[in-house]
């Protein structure tokens, strides 16, 4: 199943703290509807604050948009998706 999570825009100082939240308030929900995909959104979100951590977008403000898609197994069904991750990072004003 399909995931996405919505970062919205944060100092780059508190994007973990902020990050991880977002995860929490998502978490429930993601495993009534994804319960294979969570190791790979919370995957993802680590390697969101470690990427803002290491000033790759620069220091500022930070948007984070992450999505995916998991599939039980990893292997995904006749007609569905295969297994991906999409990190999107974009520096911007506050």
């Amino acid at each position: 199943m399909s995931w996405t999570l919505v970062i919205p825009v944060e100092r780059a100082a508190n994007f973990p703290e902020t990050a991880k939240a977002i995860l929490e308030k998502n978490r429930a929900s993601i495993m009534q509807y994804n319960p294979d995909g969570i190791e790979a959104v919370e995957i993802a979100v680590d390697a969101a604050i470690d990427l803002v951590a290491k000033g790759i977008v620069g220091g500022g403000s930070i948007h984070a948009y992450l999505s995916g898609h998991g599939n039980p197994e990893h292997e995904a069904p006749a007609g569905y998706s295969k297994d991906t991750v999409t990190i999107t990072l974009s520096r911007t004003d506050l």
